[in-house]
């Protein structure tokens, strides 16, 4: 589809644990919600790592990991959250066959905890530069006071390391 919408930008689909490029040619890596789906993450992000000059960046990201350890308990705004179990604890978090419109679908993907995603940018001589963890935006929850709740969580963990030099 990517060709297809432009053409004169080159496109390649690759296993993501074994990028068909030589080590350190790419100044940016990017995994936009992509690593909590992978069977492999370490794998993953080693291989972007790979690809990377020194000083280039990885920007990544995903779910927050503590959306996926628990649970809201009711749907109100001061509903408690409750986590059943062990954040710390790599797990499968979704496991899920969907259709909708005729399209069947099957979901899968991994909980890590932050200190995995920390273990994997440090093994790779990466260095976090920034981290972020937003909340759901108030004009997304515009006339839903029961959205409240994913204010007091973050929705997304996103950051930018840079391998150094």
């Amino acid at each position: 589809m990517a060709r297809e919408a432009e053409p004169s930008i080159s496109c390649l689909q690759a296993d993501a644990e074994a990028l068909p490029f030589p080590d350190g040619v790419f100044d940016l890596a990017v995994f936009y919600n992509s690593l909590m789906d992978f069977d492999d993450m370490n794998a993953a992000l080693d291989e972007g790592a790979r690809v990377l000059k020194r000083g280039g960046a990885l920007c990544a990201s995903i779910t927050h990991p503590l959306q996926d350890a628990g649970r809201f308990l009711e749907k109100s705004a001061s509903s408690p959250f409750l986590i059943e179990g062990s954040y710390l604890d790599e797990r499968r978090a979704i496991d899920a066959p969907m259709e909708r419109d005729g399209r069947h679908m099957h979901f899968k993907g991994w909980a890590y905890p932050l200190e995995s995603y920390s273990r994997a940018l440090e093994r790779n001589d990466l260095r976090i530069e920034a981290l972020r963890e937003p909340a759901a935006p108030n004009e997304t929850l515009a006339g839903n006071p029961a959205g409240a709740r994913w204010q007091r969580i973050p929705l997304f963990l996103m950051w930018r390391a840079v391998k150094n030099a």
